[in-house]
């Protein structure tokens, strides 16, 4: 037959040695055509499924088709070298082409299997562990069936040489997708007007001393709490419709109407609302401290944006040049301003990474993520972070107890990253010694107002339709 004569018939060689089933008839000698059909069937299966799995709006990643070129390449070096090896270079191409076929059940079966697995450490190390064994039993009946008359240890050699040029590097370098996620973010002029730098610098001693000043002051023989919201990413509405809706709950719901401030980066609080930067954030710690009695009442610090694998919370609002948010930064601004009883909680990638700076026994700290895991829910086609829903819209209009409310945030989150098939987030929670007292005596001083509902102060675009909250895929 000519080379190229049947690609079918090596398309249903490969699936067969992929479910690690020797093939009946002779191996087929493929022809540049019939590699490149094969190849073309793999791609088509993982834009297929990135298709499928990846939330609109869509837009297609044209670095996958170099990834994908990547790999031709690697099954191709590895064809030749392993038929060089069992000294039957006619058949390299054949061995090209089985390689990336007998890899497609493996593959489907894995995706499936990741994407309904509910995430944990163990089911990552199956998959792992199952692509590596799978792929070497498919490597080893590919080579068994193109070595007839080749001895043990060339046959050993190919399989070992195919393994290293093929599977090793698809294992640790997995294509990129196809598809990803991306929101429209730009908004009408009148939604992100010009910034007079100047005068909105001028203005922030002024803003913030006005907001400081309308704090209600303690309350004696009563357990006060004051509440900081702090929004520091202006590049996206999320992060301000979170601390306004903060401020709007705590008001409402839980006795702290006029001891509620917040700071905040966004276009359209300009000449309304203080920046949330570093140094306001330290002077209003440290006006909270002196307004309120430091050894009864206690401070709700609520932090939400971007946060980094660095552990550095994002501050940014157009041009300004601003610091960013460290943990032992945060820990110095809370202990110098001799606020004794705390609760923070930080909404935002990798937010664990505050936690130990923030550990004392007087202070409750709550992390939307752990400290090496992304968080969800951001971009401007969400509303609120999904922390933020689970947490403040859900479960504080259910309880007033703030470690029962985390515990409940936690299963919401875990339910809507397992339908998207996300990675966990594992939100974090450190509780102090004495705070789980202070606390209760708190909460039986207070009873809490009717449930508050959500209303975005900035609307975006709806969800998709069957998407949990907040569906933009992106990290905070």
């Amino acid at each position: 037959m000519s080379p190229d004569a049947s690609p079918a018939r090596l398309i249903r060689q490969g699936l067969s040695l992929g479910l690690l089933r020797r093939p009946r008839d002779l191996p087929a000698i493929a022809g540049p055509g019939a590699f490149f059909a094969a190849f073309a069937l793999f791609a088509l299966l993982g834009l297929g499924w990135d298709s499928a799995t990846t939330a609109p709006p869509r837009h297609f990643d044209w670095s996958a088709i170099t990834d994908y070129a990547l790999y031709a390449v690697l099954a191709l070096l590895a064809g030749w070298s392993g038929t060089a090896v069992l000294r039957r270079p006619s058949l390299w191409l054949t061995l090209a082409a089985l390689i990336v076929l007998a890899s497609l059940p493996s593959t489907l079966v894995l995706l499936l299997a990741g994407h309904s697995l509910p995430d944990s450490d163990w089911r990552d190390l199956v998959l792992e562990a199952g692509f590596v064994l799978v792929g070497l039993a498919y490597l080893a009946r590919s080579i068994g069936y193109l070595a007839a008359g080749a001895g043990l240890v060339r046959r050993i050699g190919a399989w070992s040489l195919c393994a290293l040029l093929w599977l090793l590097p698809t294992w640790l370098y997995p294509v990129a997708p196809f598809w990803y996620t991306q929101w429209d973010q730009t908004q009408d002029e009148a939604d992100h007007p010009q910034l007079d730098l100047q005068a909105l610098l001028e203005a922030q001693d002024a803003l913030l001393d006005r907001a400081l000043a309308d704090l209600s002051p303690q309350r004696p023989g009563r357990i006060d709490l004051y509440v900081l919201g702090f929004a520091g990413d202006g590049h996206e509405s999320v992060f301000r419709n979170e601390v306004d809706y903060l401020q709007q709950l705590f008001s409402q719901r839980f006795d702290a109407a006029g001891r509620t401030l917040g700071l905040i980066n966004h276009p359209q609080t300009f000449g309304h609302a203080p920046l949330a930067t570093v140094a306001n954030l330290q002077l209003a710690l440290h006006r909270i401290g002196d307004r309120m009695d430091r050894d009864e009442d206690i401070l709700l610090l609520f932090l939400t944006t971007h946060g980094s694998e660095e552990h550095e919370l994002l501050v940014q609002l157009g041009p300004l040049p601003m610091q960013q948010l460290r943990p032992h930064d945060l820990r110095a601004a809370l202990d110098v301003s001799g606020i004794r009883h705390r609760v923070v909680v930080v909404s935002a990638c990798y937010a664990g990474g505050f936690i130990d700076a923030l550990r004392d026994p007087d202070t409750l700290v709550i992390a939307a993520a752990r400290a090496d895991r992304p968080s969800f829910g951001c971009g401007e086609a969400s509303e609120i972070t999904w922390f933020g829903r689970a947490f403040l819209v859900e479960a504080l209009n259910r309880t007033h107890d703030f470690v029962a409310a985390f515990e409940l945030a936690s299963e919401l989150i875990a339910g809507w990253e397992h339908a998207q098939g996300f990675e966990r987030s594992h939100p974090q929670i450190a509780v102090g010694e004495r705070i789980g007292a202070r606390l209760a005596a708190w909460r039986d001083g207070i009873t809490p107002g009717p449930p508050v509902a959500f209303v975005p102060t900035v609307p975006t675009v709806p969800a998709p339709r069957g998407e949990a909250p907040a569906a933009a895929r992106q990290d905070l």
